[in-house]
């Protein structure tokens, strides 16, 4: 999944609550569930176990992914009263993807112990979904999207 519907899902629940430790553990478990759901991401057009290149396609997905969470945070930052939960959500909602995918430290963390388990459950309960499909995948997500949205924007 990518990395917008996640931290969206982090921010509603750090905005739906003052409780950091609740925050902390329900954004970091909100990933796993997201990531059962069926849908698409850069991955769905690589192999994960020998997967070691990205493309101009990848980066490109990579960075509007990116671009789209730094906009809807500072959206969300003007109009909410509970920021620093809803950092913490991202954060914590996101974390999973930080520590796994980025290819400049991923095959170090995933060496390293408890990392290495993360790595496995990541890649264990992940959706599989063909790339014929990836319409359905987008679809997933935007319907995330809109949900944490309506949670975030009264």
């Amino acid at each position: 999944m990518l990395l917008t519907p996640h931290a969206l899902v982090g921010a509603s629940i750090g905005a739906s609550t003052d409780n950091l430790p609740l925050i902390i553990i329900l954004a970091f478990l909100s990933h796993f569930v997201l990531d059962m759901l069926p849908h698409s991401d850069w991955g769905m057009w690589h192999n994960y176990k020998e997967f070691h290149h990205l493309s101009l396609r990848d980066y490109t997905l990579v960075f509007l992914d990116i671009i789209g969470v730094l906009i809807l945070t500072s959206i969300i930052w003007d109009n909410h009263d509970r920021n620093i939960n809803i950092l913490f959500g991202v954060f914590f909602a996101i974390l999973v993807d930080l520590i796994d995918n980025v290819p400049f430290w991923k095959e170090y963390f995933r060496k390293l112990p408890v990392f290495r388990e993360i790595h496995q459950l990541h890649m264990l309960i992940h959706a599989k979904i063909q790339k014929k499909y990836w319409v359905w995948g987008v679809a997933t997500q935007l319907i995330i999207v809109l949900i944490s949205l309506s949670v975030l924007i009264p």
